[in-house]
């Protein structure tokens, strides 16, 4: 099974390149950020659940069954972290799995994202004996400095977290030096904003990181970040 986490940056119908080369991927699960509008003609070979700053896409292919939107039902006092995320629980090869993609668009302000990790991490608790992939754009790296440097230490709190919670990191499970998904416009320095975590005891067959040839060096380009694509077997 293939899954793909991208941010595709504000992509609206009119986005072809970038319609085209997703279309060509042939994924299975897709957790998107940044998403405007799907022309029709990806919409009819996927089912869709739509949030506000997020969609999650299920190939019809593979006989997935969306059994329930929105699992993950957060009642904060602090309204803002609502929209931070999409879920679904999909019926696919005879188990129920759990979906969620994950747009940290808050900042500066950590806090917001540090009380969105909580209702998180408690509802991971409460159906851990569940497969469960997470994917998305965190915003947030752990190289990050100066003001910054919070949210380093944020990220690093969420890996520490959901491995204790039984979670691996794809791009850390695979690769021996840090890989990026995200270029700083500002001081043009790499970083890695996006993450696929998955149940340590999913089989992990091959990750990689979309080509910054075919997203980056294209006028217009396809994205401001690259996506994470691993095929996985459950």
């Amino acid at each position: 099974m293939k899954i793909i986490t991208w941010n595709i940056n504000r992509a609206s119908y009119v986005r072809k390149k970038l319609w085209k080369y997703l279309n060509k991927l042939n994924f299975d699960i897709g957790l998107f950020q940044e998403v405007y509008m799907i022309p029709y003609w990806i919409r009819k070979n996927y089912h869709i659940i739509r949030g506000e700053m997020n969609a999650i896409l299920i190939n019809k292919n593979i006989n997935g069954k969306i059994k329930r939107g929105n699992i993950f039902d957060i009642h904060p006092k602090n309204e803002v972290i609502i929209d931070s995320s999409l879920s679904c629980e999909v019926e696919l090869l005879d188990r129920n799995i759990f979906l969620m993609s994950i747009y940290n668009y808050i900042g500066p302000d950590e806090k917001d994202f540090s009380e969105f990790l909580e209702s998180l991490l408690e509802f991971i608790n409460k159906n851990k004996t569940k497969p469960i992939i997470i994917g998305g754009d965190f915003n947030m790296d752990e190289e990050f400095q100066s003001q910054y440097k919070r949210w380093g230490i944020l990220i690093r709190k969420v890996k520490k977290e959901l491995n204790k919670l039984g979670f691996k990191e794809v791009l850390s499970e695979q690769f021996k030096s840090k890989p990026y998904t995200f270029i700083s416009p500002r001081n043009k320095r790499p970083y890695q904003l996006d993450y696929l975590f998955i149940q340590k005891n999913i089989k992990l067959d091959k990750v990689i990181v979309g080509s910054k040839n075919e997203i980056f060096h294209q006028k217009p380009k396809l994205s401001d970040h690259l996506p994470i694509l691993a095929t996985i077997e459950l």
